[in-house]
Protein backbone atom coordinates (compact mmCIF):
# COMPACT_ATOMS: atom_id res chain seq x y z
CA UNK A 1 0.00 0.00 0.00
CA UNK A 2 0.99 3.21 -0.61
CA UNK A 3 0.38 6.65 0.82
CA UNK A 4 -0.75 9.83 -1.13
CA UNK A 5 -1.41 13.03 -0.73
CA UNK A 6 -3.85 14.84 -2.47
CA UNK A 7 -3.49 19.31 -2.43
CA UNK A 8 -5.33 22.00 -3.80
CA UNK A 9 -9.09 21.90 -4.83
CA UNK A 10 -10.76 19.91 -7.18
CA UNK A 11 -10.23 21.99 -10.55
CA UNK A 12 -6.72 21.54 -10.00
CA UNK A 13 -5.21 19.19 -7.38
CA UNK A 14 -1.40 17.84 -6.84
CA UNK A 15 -1.07 14.36 -6.12
CA UNK A 16 2.39 13.30 -4.09
CA UNK A 17 3.87 9.92 -2.97
CA UNK A 18 7.65 10.08 -2.23
CA UNK A 19 9.46 11.62 -4.95
CA UNK A 20 6.51 10.53 -7.63
CA UNK A 21 4.03 13.47 -8.40
CA UNK A 22 0.86 13.96 -10.57
CA UNK A 23 -1.10 16.91 -11.55
CA UNK A 24 -4.74 16.03 -11.90
CA UNK A 25 -7.12 19.02 -13.20
CA UNK A 26 -10.94 19.57 -13.97
CA UNK A 27 -12.31 16.46 -11.37
CA UNK A 28 -16.27 16.86 -12.38
CA UNK A 29 -18.17 14.13 -10.83
CA UNK A 30 -20.79 12.82 -13.93
CA UNK A 31 -22.74 11.03 -12.13
CA UNK A 32 -23.41 9.00 -8.66
CA UNK A 33 -20.62 6.57 -9.65
CA UNK A 34 -18.63 8.80 -12.37
CA UNK A 35 -16.13 10.54 -12.16
CA UNK A 36 -13.98 12.45 -14.51
CA UNK A 37 -10.62 13.97 -14.79
CA UNK A 38 -7.28 14.94 -16.54
CA UNK A 39 -4.39 13.78 -15.02
CA UNK A 40 -1.26 14.59 -16.21
CA UNK A 41 -2.70 15.97 -19.57
CA UNK A 42 -4.87 12.46 -20.16
CA UNK A 43 -8.43 12.63 -20.00
CA UNK A 44 -9.26 9.71 -17.61
CA UNK A 45 -12.84 8.09 -16.58
CA UNK A 46 -13.62 6.51 -13.24
CA UNK A 47 -16.18 4.36 -11.44
CA UNK A 48 -16.61 5.44 -7.72
CA UNK A 49 -18.08 3.78 -4.88
CA UNK A 50 -18.27 5.45 -1.70
CA UNK A 51 -18.95 4.16 1.88
CA UNK A 52 -18.10 7.49 4.46
CA UNK A 53 -15.55 8.32 3.93
CA UNK A 54 -13.79 5.63 1.83
CA UNK A 55 -14.29 5.40 -1.87
CA UNK A 56 -12.67 2.36 -4.34
CA UNK A 57 -12.04 4.15 -8.11
CA UNK A 58 -11.80 2.04 -10.65
CA UNK A 59 -10.32 3.23 -13.97
CA UNK A 60 -8.51 1.36 -16.71
CA UNK A 61 -8.15 -1.75 -14.62
CA UNK A 62 -7.05 -0.17 -11.95
CA UNK A 63 -8.19 -0.35 -8.30
CA UNK A 64 -7.42 2.36 -5.68
CA UNK A 65 -9.14 2.68 -2.47
CA UNK A 66 -9.26 6.54 -0.74
CA UNK A 67 -9.71 7.64 3.07
CA UNK A 68 -10.52 10.84 3.00
CA UNK A 69 -8.24 11.80 5.97
CA UNK A 70 -10.28 15.43 6.44
CA UNK A 71 -13.36 13.95 8.34
CA UNK A 72 -10.30 12.14 11.12
CA UNK A 73 -10.62 13.94 14.08
CA UNK A 74 -7.20 16.18 15.35
CA UNK A 75 -6.60 13.09 17.84
CA UNK A 76 -7.19 10.16 15.92
CA UNK A 77 -4.86 11.96 12.86
CA UNK A 78 -2.14 12.42 15.69
CA UNK A 79 -1.26 9.21 17.09
CA UNK A 80 -3.49 6.71 14.68
CA UNK A 81 -3.47 2.85 15.81
CA UNK A 82 -3.20 0.72 13.64
CA UNK A 83 -5.53 -1.86 15.33
CA UNK A 84 -8.07 0.50 16.38
CA UNK A 85 -11.30 0.41 13.76
CA UNK A 86 -14.19 3.19 14.24
CA UNK A 87 -17.45 3.83 13.44
CA UNK A 88 -17.52 4.73 8.98
CA UNK A 89 -20.52 7.33 10.25
CA UNK A 90 -23.34 7.56 12.28
CA UNK A 91 -25.33 4.19 12.97
CA UNK A 92 -26.54 1.15 15.13
CA UNK A 93 -24.75 -1.92 15.70
CA UNK A 94 -26.67 -4.88 14.96
CA UNK A 95 -23.66 -7.82 15.42
CA UNK A 96 -20.68 -7.64 17.73
CA UNK A 97 -18.46 -10.71 16.68
CA UNK A 98 -15.51 -10.22 18.41
CA UNK A 99 -14.76 -10.70 21.93
CA UNK A 100 -12.44 -9.00 23.98
CA UNK A 101 -8.98 -11.29 24.58
CA UNK A 102 -10.66 -13.69 21.69
CA UNK A 103 -7.58 -14.59 19.23
CA UNK A 104 -8.74 -13.59 15.41
CA UNK A 105 -7.23 -14.26 11.91
CA UNK A 106 -6.97 -11.52 9.59
CA UNK A 107 -10.60 -10.39 7.55
CA UNK A 108 -12.28 -11.96 10.62
CA UNK A 109 -15.45 -10.29 11.23
CA UNK A 110 -15.47 -8.27 14.06
CA UNK A 111 -18.63 -6.13 14.21
CA UNK A 112 -21.61 -5.08 11.82
CA UNK A 113 -23.31 -2.03 11.91
CA UNK A 114 -26.16 -0.45 10.37
CA UNK A 115 -26.13 3.42 9.33
CA UNK A 116 -28.70 4.96 6.42
CA UNK A 117 -30.11 1.37 5.42
CA UNK A 118 -26.79 -0.17 4.80
CA UNK A 119 -25.23 -2.82 6.49
CA UNK A 120 -21.34 -1.87 7.30
CA UNK A 121 -18.98 -4.73 8.24
CA UNK A 122 -15.74 -4.60 10.40
CA UNK A 123 -12.99 -6.88 9.99
CA UNK A 124 -9.64 -7.46 11.33
CA UNK A 125 -6.68 -5.22 10.05
CA UNK A 126 -4.31 -8.53 10.95
CA UNK A 127 -4.41 -11.32 12.99
CA UNK A 128 -4.04 -10.60 16.23
CA UNK A 129 -6.18 -10.40 19.68
CA UNK A 130 -9.55 -8.77 20.47
CA UNK A 131 -7.95 -5.68 22.69
CA UNK A 132 -11.26 -4.27 23.59
CA UNK A 133 -14.80 -3.97 22.25
CA UNK A 134 -16.13 -0.55 22.54
CA UNK A 135 -19.44 -1.20 21.75
CA UNK A 136 -22.53 -3.42 22.19
CA UNK A 137 -25.34 -5.01 20.14
CA UNK A 138 -28.24 -1.72 20.18
CA UNK A 139 -25.85 1.28 20.41
CA UNK A 140 -25.74 3.69 18.91
CA UNK A 141 -22.23 5.61 17.65
CA UNK A 142 -20.87 8.57 16.01
CA UNK A 143 -18.84 9.08 12.70
CA UNK A 144 -15.38 7.95 13.80
CA UNK A 145 -16.06 6.63 17.26
CA UNK A 146 -13.68 3.39 18.41
CA UNK A 147 -15.35 0.57 18.45
CA UNK A 148 -12.67 -2.48 18.49
CA UNK A 149 -9.22 -2.57 19.04
CA UNK A 150 -7.24 -5.73 18.05
CA UNK A 151 -3.36 -5.81 19.29
CA UNK A 152 -0.79 -8.05 16.80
Amino acid sequence: AETWRLEGTPGALTARCGDARHRIDAVARESRGSVRAVVDGRPLAARVATDGARSWWLSDGAEIVVDDLRLSSAARAAAPAAGALHAPMHGRVTQVAAAQGARVEAGALLLVMEAMKMEHRLHAPFAGTVASVHARIGDQVGARQLLVEVAP
